[in-house]
């Protein structure tokens, strides 16, 4: 993602494109998450956001980093994100920030989020991870996961990693956790195999 890129030019372009969608928003706004774009790829790009749904953030301003897989079921997962998102707003008096690419990504430089992206996620105070079924299959899930673990101190005033399993009861829950046991970054799928080949590059820099 940041191959070939001047880090530090890299970090000021990430600073001014930084941005995050109040839970308070997002509940007001659910068809954001239940309305399914077309699979044809993970950052396809889809029609953009009003401007109005969104805020620009200073890095550290944005509570957590959405991770999730386009293939996995809308329902359960605005039904997980909505349950953690309620109960971050009970236990800390306020809405969640949160950083959703479907809605932080800008679709008219898609790219160059993309390049942002390690930046988003150290931006962010923690990384919620809706896993359903097909999440450890998804690369650009696993790079996700990846960057967040690699590039993260230990903060005092971060939330950390939460994963949240999805499911219809215990047992859906259970097997989508399970599925983690077969994991295997050369087996996951990617829309664009030129993007897998270069990913993977990238991992295995770094066992």
């Amino acid at each position: 993602m940041m191959e070939n890129r001047d880090p530090a030019r890299l970090l000021s372009e990430a600073c001014k494109r930084f941005r995050a969608i109040s839970w308070e928003t997002l509940r007001e706004n659910p068809q954001i998450l239940l309305t399914c774009a077309s699979l044809q790829g993970r950052f396809r790009q889809f029609q953009a956001m009003p401007c109005d749904l969104f805020e620009s953030r200073q890095l550290g301003e944005c509570d957590v980093f959405v991770s999730r897989s386009w293939h996995d079921d809308p329902q359960l997962k605005w039904l997980a994100l909505t349950a953690w998102c309620e109960q971050f707003t009970i236990v800390h008096g306020r809405a969640p920030w949160l950083w959703i690419d479907k809605v932080c990504i800008d679709q008219n430089d898609i790219q160059s989020d993309l390049a942002c992206l390690p930046v988003f996620l150290a931006g962010c105070r923690g990384l919620l991870v809706l896993c359903g079924r097909t999440y450890p299959s998804r690369l650009w899930c696993i790079i996700e996961l990846f960057t967040y673990l690699y590039m993260k101190v230990d903060e005092t005033d971060a939330l950390g990693m939460k994963v949240l399993y999805l499911g219809s009861d215990n047992q859906e829950r259970n097997r989508a956790a399970r599925n983690w046991l077969a994991f295997s970054a050369a087996a996951c799928d990617c829309y664009d195999p030129s993007d897998k080949e270069r990913i993977l590059r990238v991992i295995e820099q770094y066992p």
